[in-house]
């Protein structure tokens, strides 16, 4: 059961300008009464992002993406729904009721509440350590890194005493539990004699934010030269995945989406230091390579990274590493920034200024093209069989993760005219899925069936489904239901004016859906895998299941999506007191015309078997006219 009802949830999406909540990260443009703008959510040069303020819906007609105000914050900014209506809701001053009870939640809302308790109790705590000057090791470390008191203040760096347990005594001077700082991975207890003990202790502090600026974990490095680790890291708790995180990107998402263009480092220094002297678009992985989940984050606010490593073999390797998930995620420009050797960007940052990390950012290169080439050297005009052979070998694995077909042939005929080996085996060989060897692997490459919302219908005493009785034997979605969605690779028929103004209407009133299916609506639609999912979802919705309009949402990018989200998205305005009238009649109409052509199938058939002197075909038919018949009169 929903936590909020749809009311609650319609009166939040009524109140909201989804204009002005996409035109916060993306250039919309007026086209009649919609608006234009490239997509956030996939690479493109002409915009194909359309957004309909009358209908208060977006679909880009390029990826497919499709939704509400909701479902673009979820995707934009990696919220739940739940979230989304909160953060909707407190913008435009819709008093939220008291969430439902339910044990499962509310032990989950409170140990949140403490959880963030602790983190920003510790934040503050560290950071007023660090700007009180009652520690002159650490201020003299910031000193001589450089790093100015305004940097240091919008990071919040702080300091954690070498005391064993500072953090702790201050948290009990402030009723903060010590059990909040040990959930927190900010205290230890002690194997003996009973207490606690703090978990970062002498160490330079930075507080890890997420987007919404909140304190989810820390990082410390030692100032010490006598400690074994020089840094150490929150554990990870059910607040704080740090393969889903990047260093800085609470500061750097707004200069990211300005400029287009993220620079990607390596550590948390390097973050701000660059921040520091001007480079504000400066993010690192936390403590860890480069994951998958960290690119989509980035991928949000940009279709451009810079790999502004350390000039050294370790960060071209980094680099190496960085590319595969990259290319992985399909990002769409991937730059590599060459540092001189044995610098840092902390280094160039401090020597020469923002000045000296543009001209390198300026300088990238693709770095798909300098590995590519830096791979297939040894084979170039080589007459060595086994040059060629080891330099294939190299680049098949590599070349399988090219998801741009273009980019991808445009390459396989570079490397044969280099090599001199065959662009038809070597796209054999550097097809998705290739390994070392260049053949695919034993998993097959086909993808796999989308997970989407299609709840399953309901089944009565007889081990039938309500939709088993037709109006007769030979009636539309006799053939069974369809599995959870069509694959990927299939493109679906496009709804008819008349179907896409009734799905409209029942994503705008959900009420609607039981009418829908007690009309047997759904039985004459000439779209059927839309019907299909229709039905399943007013079948659900009978059992307090979400509405046709949450259900959308839950879809995953897919062809049942796309033509759903298309025919919402060139609907008109609607009136609300129009609706249940509008509902009543475009039903009818489409139940009338699967009425007529029905008919004149079944008549056809009838002669048929009458000339062919099949009288027992001829009474089948007859009785299915006659059902048409009452079915028609029901109709009406």
């Amino acid at each position: 059961m929903a936590i909020y009802s749809e009311a609650v949830i319609h009166e939040i999406r009524s109140r909201t300008a989804i204009d002005q909540v996409i035109g916060e990260s993306v250039r919309l443009e007026r086209r009649g009464n919609r608006l234009l703008g490239l997509c956030p959510f996939h690479s493109e040069k002409s915009p194909s992002f359309n957004v309909n303020p009358e209908i208060g819906r977006y679909h880009c007609f390029g990826c497919q993406a499709s939704g509400d105000v909701f479902s673009f914050l979820q995707k934009r900014d990696g919220l739940s729904f739940l979230e989304a209506i909160e953060k909707l809701a407190g913008q435009t001053g819709v008093q939220l009721p008291a969430r439902e009870s339910n044990a499962r939640s509310d032990i989950a809302q409170a140990d949140k509440e403490r959880y963030f308790r602790a983190t920003q109790f510790a934040a503050q705590f560290y950071a007023d350590n660090l700007l009180s000057g009652r520690y002159p090791e650490a201020t003299a470390y910031i000193a001589r890194r450089g790093v100015p008191l305004e940097t240091v203040r919008s990071f919040g760096l702080g300091y954690a005493p070498s005391e064993w347990s500072t953090l702790v005594d201050a948290a009990a001077a402030k009723r903060v539990p010590v059990a909040d700082l040990e959930y927190a991975g900010l205290a230890k207890p002690r194997e003996r004699g009973g207490g606690h003990f703090d978990m970062f202790r002498n160490r330079l502090m930075f507080p890890v934010r997420d987007l919404s600026k909140r304190v989810v974990a820390f990082s410390g490095r030692a100032l010490s030269s006598e400690e074994k680790a020089k840094y150490i890291n929150s554990p990870e708790t059910p607040f704080y995945k740090k393969a889903k995180e990047l260093f800085g990107i609470d500061l750097a998402q707004g200069p990211i989406k300005a400029a287009q263009r993220a620079i990607l480092v390596e550590g948390n220094f390097d973050v701000v230091s660059l921040h520091a002297h001007g480079v504000s678009q400066a993010v690192a992985p936390l403590g860890t390579a480069l994951t998958i989940d960290q690119v989509r984050l980035l991928r949000r606010f940009t279709k451009s990274v810079v790999l502004f490593f350390d000039g050294d073999k370790a960060g071209r390797a980094a680099a190496r590493k960085s590319l595969d998930i990259l290319l992985e995620a399909d990002f769409p420009e991937i730059l590599f920034a060459q540092l001189p050797d044995g610098a840092d960007p902390d280094d160039i940052a401090r020597r020469g200024g923002a000045d000296a990390v543009q001209a390198l950012v300026q300088q990238a290169k693709p770095l798909l093209d300098l590995l590519i080439e830096e791979l297939i050297l040894p084979a170039t005009g080589s007459a060595s069989p086994s040059a060629k052979a080891a330099a294939v070998s190299e680049l098949a694995p590599l070349m399988a993760k090219i998801k741009d077909t273009t980019l991808l042939e445009a390459w396989i005929q570079e490397i044969s005219r280099r090599t001199g080996l065959s662009a038809g085996e070597l796209a054999r060989r550097f097809r998705p899925g290739a390994t070392a060897t260049g053949y695919a692997s034993s998993q097959s490459a086909r993808p796999a069936a989308r997970a989407s919302f299609v709840p399953q219908p309901t089944v009565n005493e007889t081990g039938s489904t309500p939709f088993d009785d037709a109006p007769f034997g030979d009636a539309p979605f006799d053939d069974g239901p369809l599995p959870a969605g069509p694959e990927a690779e299939v493109v679906l028929t496009p709804l008819s004016p008349m179907e896409t103004e009734l799905i409209v209407l029942l994503h705008r009133r959900a009420a609607l859906l039981l009418p829908f299916l007690h009309t047997r609506t759904d039985l004459c639609m000439e779209q059927r895998e839309v019907a299909e999912w229709a039905r399943a979802v007013a079948a659900a919705h009978q059992e307090n299941g979400p509405s046709l309009s949450r259900a959308f949402e839950m879809l995953e990018e897919g062809p049942l999506k796309s033509v759903i989200g298309r025919a919402l998205m060139l609907a008109g305005p609607l009136y609300e007191e129009k609706i249940q009238t509008a509902f009543h009649a475009v039903s009818l109409k489409i139940r009338r015309a699967w009425v007529v052509t029905t008919r004149a199938r079944l008549l056809d058939e009838l002669q048929a078997a009458s000339k062919r002197g099949d009288d027992d075909g001829a009474f089948v038919l007859l009785n299915q006219l006659q059902r048409l018949n009452e079915f028609e009169r029901d109709a009406r």
